[in-house]
């Protein structure tokens, strides 16, 4: 029994579902490939009496969807096969049945057989057909995919001039150091709003030479300064001691985000961001060749596909010099 015309559109509205042919779609010409291959198709493996129990099922909820050749090649295959292993199991052949989740699911652990990677693909491909092709049987719907948030920007040089010139005409002396926290800590050590309210200045040291920044959670880590920013944050974390960096305030968690909307910088025309800062530190050992690794252990990072939003950032270096790293790589 075919879902309604509700019931079809939201699923094939899903997430993971095939797509579906509809009322207003173009009618399969005669010698449509797709269509031929449908009709034409005889499993291997199936009795020549088990074919025609479950044919008129799986021909007809294939001719469903709108796919191409490869993939009906992949769909009709597996559902002929899960729909004859039902026949054994005395499942109803029906594709709300047929396609049921947990039908599935038991064929995919008891029926099915091959190696790890195809039995994963007839797997993946069963549970889209489920998902697409029933309109009752109880499919989890999937969850919305997680939008990542794109790195801002980094500061131009101007900006920076600007930011550097600024930071000293705050209007007291609880921003002027608040201020100061935050830039040197985003442009010497990539922090931002998650921990740049957590620093203390006992976290800030010298070992072995260089200044580092024990950071605390979350990706706690031990990141090390920036050189033309080192001595100052070093001096700001003598001056805290065992106080914030930021200066002694209650802290909260959007904390960050509103003390640097109270930092007016060039007259209010440059928002004083965080985020900005840390998109700098970003760019500045991008364009330094730091290595990768290096680079997403020292952030906090994971992987490194949010970098690519820097990349249009980062300075090009000049032809002679991309061919002799090139080359020495």
């Amino acid at each position: 029994m075919a879902p309604d015309g509700a019931a079809m559109s939201n699923r094939a509205r899903t997430a993971n579902a095939f797509p579906m042919r509809t009322p207003t779609s173009t009618p399969r010409a005669v010698d449509d490939p797709v269509a031929l291959y449908v009709h034409a198709y005889v499993p291997v493996g199936l009795s020549e009496a088990r074919w025609p129990q479950v044919q008129e099922l799986v021909v007809a909820q294939v001719l469903r969807l709108n796919v191409g050749l490869e993939t009906m090649r992949r769909c009709i295959r597996a559902l002929a096969y899960l729909t004859s292993w039902c026949v054994d199991q005395h499942i109803p052949i029906d594709v709300e049945h047929v396609l049921d989740p947990d039908t599935v699911e038991r064929y995919c652990t008891e029926g099915l057989s091959g190696t790890e990677a195809s039995m994963s693909r007839v797997r993946g491909d069963l549970r889209r057909l489920g998902r697409t092709l029933t309109a009752t049987a109880p499919w989890e719907p999937l969850p919305a995919p997680l939008s990542r948030t794109k790195l801002p920007p980094p500061y131009s040089r101007a900006e920076l001039a600007l930011i550097e010139r600024d930071i000293a005409r705050q209007a007291t002396a609880l921003r002027r150091q608040t201020a100061s926290a935050t830039s040197l800590l985003g442009l010497g050590a990539g922090l931002d709003g998650r921990w740049n309210t957590k620093v203390r200045g006992t976290a800030v040291k010298k070992v072995g030479g260089l200044v580092v920044v024990e950071v605390p959670d979350p990706a706690a880590r031990r990141v090390v300064v920036r050189a033309g920013f080192a001595e100052d944050l070093l001096g700001l974390a003598a001056a805290a001691g065992e106080g914030l960096l930021i200066g002694d305030r209650k802290v909260s968690k959007n904390s960050s985000s509103e003390f640097a909307a109270d930092i007016i910088i060039d007259g209010g025309r440059i928002p004083f961001s965080p985020a900005r800062l840390r998109s700098t530190w970003l760019v500045a050992h991008l364009e330094a060749g730091t290595q990768l690794p290096t680079l997403l252990q020292a952030a906090g990072m994971r992987t490194f596909g949010s970098l690519g939003d820097l990349l249009g950032f980062v300075r090009p270096l000049a032809d002679g010099e991309a061919r002799t790293q090139l080359a020495g790589a």
